[in-house]
């Protein structure tokens, strides 16, 4: 991740089931940039979106958002969405 990232996912997987939702997604988003993401209905957007939030948890791989590591046991969700807010 460089300095000026805001958004990081490196490998990120994820499964409902037997089905594979996310399957090692990686990008960054640098602040200042803006991002887009596209699919087909049921290619895993929401999906992305949702953990990029924690409101899902990913099964592997590392997720930083405006330095905050998902993946941290000492997480303090509230303080997450004080940065971080999704509008479906």
């Amino acid at each position: 991740m460089t300095q000026d990232s805001i958004i990081r996912l490196q490998g990120v997987q994820k499964s409902f089931g037997a089905v594979k939702v996310l399957d090692g997604v990686t990008f960054d988003v640098q602040r200042g940039q803006v991002a887009v993401i596209i699919g087909r209905s049921g290619s895993g957007k929401s999906t992305a979106l949702r953990c990029i939030d924690r409101l899902e948890r990913i099964d592997a791989g590392e997720i930083t958002v405006c330095g905050h590591r998902l993946s941290d046991p000492a997480l303090d969700l509230r303080t997450l969405r004080q940065d971080v807010g999704i509008v479906f």
